[in-house]
């Protein structure tokens, strides 16, 4: 699938020397390992020359994603962009192979022949195109559930479920993620005799990065609002507290677009309350939290 056209000067056609066939040259960029350079050069076909230098017929910038590999072409004022979907690293070398030689094959392709008069003009045979797999459109968003073990350094023990929501952008498999955690109503131990019980319900956004295959990891940060009830002795608040979070994690894809991931997460809270019931200092609200848990991804639209 074709993303994007436009006009642009990146190519220039290199020059043959008389009397010799034409050769259409290449110029590879590849930034990444899956696929790398070496495979693509060699899936070639034998029409291409794979040179270094800084003219060529054709040049092919192909940049690793999370999903698969996104290809530029260029020849000329002719440039189009094209989205590969895979992992498998060899697949991709052969898939953007296939898509030069296509292009190869258009610009080396004999004009029309016309006969001379009174014989008809001759038809011009339809261009040979390699087969290419039509690209599929990689997944770009997510929904996810888990269940998490959470201590505070309130001495809280706890847990919370968690589901989330996220959208991958194009460039370099960055991630934005919403998650909203309903957490359990969790006693502090006190010295006083009061029973204090906090209940948090938390919505935090955060900016990350998903490597690409099979197996993946992912870090990401970014903040967020808790709302906290608090009950002491019967008498009942809810309290609002800004939060910082920093998470890590890492997945394994289980087929059709399902992932089983684990991941840790450690939040920082900026402002924390006392409480106090009769004059009595009852407890108090956690400078920060540490969790742990395990749960589902789900790539909407993965085949």
């Amino acid at each position: 699938m074709v993303l994007a056209t436009a006009r642009l000067a990146a190519a220039q056609p290199s020059a043959a020397p008389a009397g010799s066939p034409s050769v259409p040259s290449v110029r590879l960029r590849v930034e990444g390992a899956c696929p790398d350079a070496a495979a693509i050069a060699a899936a070639l076909s034998a029409q291409a020359a794979v040179i270094d230098g800084a003219i060529a017929d054709v040049v092919v910038e192909v940049s690793a994603g999370v999903d698969g590999a996104a290809v530029t072409l260029a020849s000329g004022e002719r440039v189009e962009h094209r989205l590969v979907p895979g992992h498998d690293c060899a697949a991709l070398a052969g898939a953007v192979a296939a898509l030069t030689d296509a292009w190869l094959l258009e610009l080396t392709a004999a004009p029309p022949v016309i006969a001379p008069p009174p014989a008809p003009p001759a038809t011009r045979p339809p261009s040979a195109v390699a087969p290419t797999a039509r690209p599929i459109a990689a997944p770009r968003w997510f929904v996810g559930a888990g269940r998490a073990y959470v201590v505070t350094t309130a001495a809280e023990r706890t847990a919370a479920t968690r589901v989330d929501a996220a959208w991958r952008s194009p460039w370099r498999g960055a991630r934005v993620r919403l998650t909203f955690d309903w957490g359990d109503a969790a006693g502090q131990p006190t010295t006083t005799g009061v029973s204090v019980e906090r209940q948090p319900w938390t919505v935090a956004g955060t900016l990350g990065w998903r490597s690409a295959g099979r197996g993946w990891l992912e870090a990401a940060g970014g903040g967020g609002l808790v709302v906290s009830r608090v009950d002491a002795m019967g008498v009942g608040a809810l309290r609002l507290h800004p939060t910082a979070v920093a998470r890590a994690g890492g997945g394994v894809a289980l087929g059709l677009g399902v992932s089983l991931r684990a991941e840790v997460e450690a939040a920082l809270y900026p402002v924390a309350d006392r409480y106090w019931v009769a004059g009595v200092a009852a407890g108090q609200s956690p400078i920060a939290s540490f969790a742990a848990g395990l749960g589902v991804d789900i790539a909407l639209g993965a085949r």
